[in-house]
């Protein structure tokens, strides 16, 4: 399957390679306005995804799971000159931990990662069967009609409308089973996630902070944690967004120094 993607290299790369994987009604657009150019020009190759059937890539959302995203992350990794650390933001945060669980790479930056509904929530097994996953399979969770919408789920106010109708314009659809597959999903293994760095960059103001790790789910993990205020769910694309990625370049040089 063709995916989008969208790359900055350095002339003399010397770092190990950043892969970007954007949330739920987004794509690899989110990353290339800010993060992608500012790592790059820090030294780290910089590749952004696009999953089936977002942005500009092949394929459609109806009936996609979250193994056929972790399925494109691998596709994708894999084509790359070597291991990569992984950069995810939200649901791709998430589908960064899980992917740890099964193939090798050399670490995670997770910016306002999401956690699994099962840890918040318990619904019975048999609502989640069968029968239920084909009724959601042909369904999508239409991406939100109105800027202020838009603001309220994943912008802050001090973001300027012309940038909020901007990121509105590129939303797109999700597909109902990615997002229901958060009800049946395990977490990820701790003694898996523990192999390599991990860095929780979380937004403590954040209007989905309920599906967001505290400190307990961060130890478990091992991982590192920063945390912001005053900013909002999409922190790669807020007004602040050169203090997240500073700290995250700071994270990156202290674990993986250029060679």
């Amino acid at each position: 399957m063709k995916l989008e993607i969208i790359s900055q290299i350095p002339e003399n790369p010397k770092s190990p390679p950043l892969l970007f994987i954007h949330g739920a009604m987004h794509g690899a657009w989110c990353w290339s306005e800010y993060f992608v150019p500012f790592f790059a020009e820090a030294g780290y190759p910089s590749y952004a995804l696009s999953f089936r059937g977002h942005g500009k890539s092949e394929g459609q959302i109806e009936g996609t799971t979250l193994s056929d995203y972790l399925q494109d992350i691998r596709q994708v990794a894999e084509q790359l000159p070597e291991s990569p650390v992984l950069v995810g933001h939200s649901l791709g945060a998430f589908l960064a931990l899980k992917y740890l669980e099964k193939y090798p790479i050399k670490g995670a930056l997770l910016v306002s990662p999401t956690l699994p509904f099962p840890l918040y929530m318990r619904i019975p097994g048999t609502i989640l069967g069968k029968p239920f996953r084909f009724l959601m399979k042909n369904r999508k969770v239409p991406a939100p009609k109105s800027t202020e919408t838009v603001r309220r789920m994943f912008f802050s106010q001090q973001l300027p409308e012309e940038q909020l109708q901007h990121y509105a314009s590129q939303m797109c659809d999700g597909s109902m089973l990615g997002f229901m597959g958060l009800l049946w999903e395990k977490s990820p293994k701790p003694a898996l996630v523990k192999q390599v760095p991990v860095l929780f960059q979380i937004n403590a103001t954040d209007t989905m902070r309920k599906f967001m790790p505290d400190d307990k789910f961060a130890q478990l993990y091992g991982a590192e944690r920063q945390v912001y205020y005053g900013t909002a769910h999409n922190m790669m694309l807020e007004t602040n967004w050169r203090e997240i990625a500073e700290d995250g370049l700071n994270w990156l040089k202290k674990h993986f120094p250029q060679r």
